[in-house]
């Protein structure tokens, strides 16, 4: 008997076999960020053609009216066809950058220089989903203006590491050259415009209601763009409503930090408190610098090999898949809707995820997608048994603690059916880890940094893929807690991240101090007023409380 070795067939066998490892739903390529796009391009478009003629042949031997064989098939024909344009296209991009940069140092003297692709893909963005970041931050103590001004400058601004400055991204603005992202060195820059205090808030008693209804009023009010898009608003007179009685009231008060996505993603704003602001830098849940997360060079290889071969269909798959649900019905007014959770003790959520043998990522999941369904049923509409969401996962290991974006996305289903809510996390967990196995994250992680590769026209209608209901972000932070400006103790932390281009609903997780909080951002084209967001929050809660309550329940993905 003779036997046929398939080699697409096998290579899809070494795809199943070679896991992502996703420690704390992250993704490990650190030599992707350095790798240089056309030369991994070119060298896996000639390394596959002797492989794909082979592979081809034992295709047709194993008959192409099986499903797998005509999977296999149009992978190979997808790649075929659009890899040559991909080489031809990225060396004339190469080639133009290489021109722009000269021309910058020679006639710009250091003042202008292109941005990173990683940070490029992030400076393209719609008026209706601005790429900022707010951070909410609640201190314990007495606000000193004076004190904040001095720690940023000293601590941040011109903190030197082997003889450069770390943040100098914060001394830059984003800008636009002969069609590419660029930065632009600000010369009249005054910390004293990124370093304020709210005037109309400046007498008044803030609670947490209060501050939520006032944050959209500032998110829908835009960072200038003629100095660095940042700033830290600060608000003297925070008071939680559990000590409104007391007289005197104690010393609080509230920060706002408002960065666009360009300058860094959330574990980058985490080194920025742990090495710049704190007093006592904190431990946090995760080591992003470590060697665990590295991999091998045949690993490499492979994830290369990979995502040349399947990722040009994955992608178009994912560019024109729509979904199409009571949440996606209108287009996004721009307007924003802003919930937070209740402290939830970050050992509810790990009891749970390990009863189950899920990930944090899926429980959250589950329990947004039930809080929807019941949403919907409120206003008497329909809604699909399963949802897709975006999921953000950051890239270990970091090189550095500079500002900078190391981030991949994934788009995950998520059971929305009537079932209970640990059955929902059962198969979302299932969905999960197989997305985690494919080859879709690194695909993705290179998508984005090509697309910020581009000229500003292409990327800006590259960037707009997003099809699906929901965002959903999870950022480990301190374990321990944490001390800014002279011994002044963050009490409370909620992160709100643009949820991205044409996505309505965005969910964010960030754990401090051995608990979390949850948050969504809602435009008004998906959550109606802030009555529906209340429900929705009160939905989540319940959710994660009803998964706690099934103690014995176990499953494998």
């Amino acid at each position: 008997m003779c036997c046929i070795v398939d080699t697409a067939s096998l290579g899809i066998g070494i795809t199943q076999y070679l896991r992502i490892h996703f420690i704390l739903e992250s993704v490990t390529m650190e030599a992707v960020l350095n790798s240089n796009i056309i030369v991994v391009i070119i060298c896996c478009y000639f390394f596959l053609i002797f492989m794909s003629i082979l592979s081809c042949w034992c295709t047709y031997a194993m008959h192409l009216h099986l499903p797998e064989g005509v999977e296999v098939a149009q992978k190979f024909t997808v790649f075929f066809l659009i890899m040559p344009f991909i080489i031809l296209g990225f060396i004339l991009v190469q080639a133009i950058r290489i021109f722009i940069s000269i021309h910058f140092k020679i006639f710009k003297n250091g003042i202008l220089q292109l941005m990173d692709s990683n940070d490029a893909y992030w400076a393209s963005e719609d008026p209706t989903s601005p790429s900022i970041t707010t951070t909410l931050i609640v201190l314990q103590g007495k606000l000193d203006i004076r004190k904040v001004i001095t720690v940023i400058k000293e601590r941040v601004m011109e903190t030197v590491v082997d003889g450069e400055k770390i943040y100098k991204k914060l001394a830059l603005a984003p800008t636009t050259r002969f069609g590419f992202y660029c930065w632009e060195y600000v010369e009249a820059f005054d910390i004293n415009n990124h370093v304020r205090i709210i005037d109309e808030l400046e007498e008044k008693h803030m609670t947490e209601t209060d501050i939520l209804l006032e944050i959209p009023k500032i998110q829908n009010s835009p960072l200038s763009h003629d100095r660095p898009l940042w700033e830290l608003l600060l608000i003297p007179k925070y008071v939680y409503p559990q000590l409104s009685h007391l007289e005197p009231l104690p010393d609080y008060y509230a920060a706002l930090l408002r960065f666009h996505h360009c300058y860094m993603d959330g574990i980058s704003a985490c080194f920025l408190f742990q090495n710049g602001l704190s007093d006592n830098p904190p431990k946090y849940m995760i080591n992003p610098f470590s060697t665990s997360y590295k991999t091998t060079f045949l690993r490499r290889v492979l994830d290369f090999y990979r995502t040349a071969l399947f990722g040009p269909r994955i992608l178009f798959r994912e560019m024109f898949d729509k979904e199409l649900n009571i949440f996606r019905e209108k287009p996004l007014t721009g307007s924003k809707i802003l919930g937070m959770s209740k402290s939830i003790p970050f050992n509810t959520l790990r009891n749970i995820k390990d009863e189950t043998n899920s990930s944090i990522i899926s429980i959250l999941g589950t329990a947004l997608g039930g809080a929807l369904r019941n949403l919907a049923t409120k206003h008497g509409e329909e809604f699909p048994q399963m949802m897709k969401a975006v999921v953000a996962l950051p890239v270990f290991p970091y090189p550095n603690t500079k500002p900078q974006n190391r981030f991949s996305f994934a788009f995950v289903p998520l059971d929305t059916s009537e079932n209970i809510g640990v059955a929902r996390l059962q198969t979302s967990s299932e969905y999960i880890f197989d997305t985690y196995k494919s080859p879709v994250l690194i695909t993705n992680f290179i998508f984005m940094k090509a697309v910020g590769y581009l000229p500003v026209c292409v990327s800006k209608l590259m960037s707009k893929t997003a099809q699906v209901t929901v965002a959903v972000t999870n950022l480990p932070g301190p374990s321990e807690a944490c001390y800014l400006f002279g011994g002044d103790k963050i009490t409370d932390i909620a992160v709100w991240t643009p949820a991205g281009e044409g996505i309505g609903i965005g969910l964010d997780v960030f754990s401090y101090n051995g608990f979390v909080r949850v948050t969504i951002t809602g435009d008004a084209a998906s959550i109606r007023d802030s009555s529906d967001m209340s429900d929705l929050i009160n939905w989540f809660q319940n959710e994660i409380l009803e998964m706690s309550m099934h103690k014995n329940f176990s499953f494998e993905p």
